[in-house]
């Protein structure tokens, strides 16, 4: 008998949906893995709004505040 556990982006997947949640990320110094991550979750057109990515110090500051 095999058991799988849910990861961490099914259950936020899961979240988003029950609850009618849209998420989006901030991330710097990632070129964008944590939205290429979070938008292959299942059914992401419905519930994840995207992300945004700055490097440079100037860039965040300017973007984020």
């Amino acid at each position: 008998m095999s058991t799988t556990e849910d990861s961490p982006l099914d259950h936020l997947s899961e979240l988003a949906q029950k609850r009618g949640l849209r998420v989006c990320v901030a991330e710097s110094l990632t070129s964008g893995r944590l939205a290429n991550t979070v938008g292959a979750g299942a059914d992401a057109s419905e519930w994840f709004a995207g992300g945004s990515s700055r490097t440079s110090p100037m860039s965040r500051n300017g973007c984020w505040g």
